[in-house]
């Protein structure tokens, strides 16, 4: 097998290798095509991107984009960084999780080595390869061994992991359960509560978006009440960044007429609740944005009742897993059944700033634990 890291000069050129090889794997949306192709079609405008392959008799068995970003750290230190399927902080960051090179299966380990051994031998000059956001089950997939031909003295780093929950709904049908019965007792209780209150306002209704102009409608609708939230506490919310929501709505665009993005509202009556956005792939649901009606009922939580009604019209369409995605909110930690753990994965090459910024780093912390400690014994 043979890997390289080439320049990419045309998107047509990476459509058709991830169309060849997107079949052959288990993926995320992040590394689907879906995800990649409106995302590298933004980036080719501003950036050079690399693309990262694996081939075995022409044929792609592994597969990533990698975007170079030069910055100086801490005011300090220069750092030549490549990153994976994104561009890096500040760059057309729209938050991709589950991240990691796109595998063919049952060649994984041997297509990642081969990747690694590329990126490190190649021409491209780097201190630094970022992989955010990667399943934290992965992460020993990416060791050195010299008995795969890979040097040793790179170093792995992870930042402490990001909780990201979901439910497992092919879990609850293979046990005969209903996602209600799945709760604990006094969770149904207080869901119960919940609906009891947001049913003063009328029945409860869920609306699932059919067309691409009713998708973008809801998807308005979910901006105004996201933005008012998120603005009535002093933060910007995401739609402040307008390439974030330009490329969101070129998603729903293209993936809804292929079931590929969904839209949902619930109302009570003719009170809206809440709005969620997500994408979809292969029985998978990636809950994408969120937009919540506080002002709808005193004492309801429109984002509790959203997402519970969400799940259950979820459960009912067949779907196997609604995601949470990142972050830790107490209604998802009520609402899921199973989480995963996503870390950012740092690749050094054992360069002396680097060394020099570690012991710096490491100083500073042992310093700070110490103060601490001496706070305690006075």
């Amino acid at each position: 097998m043979k890997a390289e890291l080439v320049k990419l000069n045309d998107i047509e050129t990476a459509r058709e290798l991830w169309s060849e090889l997107e079949p052959h794997c288990q993926c995320s949306v992040f590394q689907s095509w879906a995800w990649i192709g409106p995302w590298l079609e933004r980036a080719m405008h501003t950036m050079s991107p690399l693309m990262l392959i694996a081939r075995e008799n022409d044929l792609p068995i592994g597969l990533a984009i990698a975007v170079e970003k030069h910055w100086i750290r801490n005011y300090l230190f220069p750092v030549k960084a490549l990153f994976i399927n994104e561009a890096g902080p500040d760059r057309l960051d729209f938050c991709s999780e589950y991240n990691g090179f796109l595998l063919r299966c049952g060649r994984e380990q041997e297509a990642r080595n081969a990747m690694l051994s590329a990126l490190v031998n190649s021409q491209t000059e780097w201190d630094e390869v970022h992989v955010r956001r990667i399943s934290e089950s992965l992460v020993s997939d990416f060791q050195f061994d010299s008995n795969n031909g890979m040097p040793t003295r790179l170093s792995i780093r992870t930042t402490d992991p990001l909780v990201s929950r979901y439910v497992d709904l092919s879990r609850l049908r293979t046990k005969n359960q209903t996602f209600p019965d799945s709760l604990s007792a006094s969770r149904r209780k207080k869901i119960r509560r919940e609906l009891r209150i947001a049913e003063k306002a009328g029945p409860l209704g869920i609306e699932s978006a059919t067309t691409v102009d009713s998708a973008l409608a809801l998807f308005d609708e979910l901006k105004m009440y996201h933005q008012l939230r998120w603005e009535r506490s002093g933060e910007p919310g995401s739609f402040a960044d307008p390439e974030w929501e330009a490329f969101h709505r070129e998603l729903i665009a293209r993936q809804l007429p292929q079931n590929g993005a969904q839209l949902l509202k619930v109302t009570a009556g003719a009170t809206p609740i809440g709005f969620i956005y997500s994408l979809v792939r292969t029985g998978h649901v990636y809950v994408i944005q969120t937009g919540f009606n506080y002002d709808s009922l005193p004492d309801l939580r429109p984002g509790e009742t959203t997402h519970y009604m969400a799940i259950q019209w979820n459960y009912e369409q067949g779907f196997n897993r609604y995601d949470f995605l990142g972050g830790d909110s107490f209604y998802k930690q009520t609402l899921s059944n199973s989480s995963d753990r996503l870390v950012y994965l740092t690749i050094q090459r054992p360069h002396l700033k680097l060394i020099l910024e570690d012991s710096i780093r490491t100083g500073v912390s042992s310093a700070k634990r110490l103060k601490s400690l001496w706070h305690l014994g006075n």
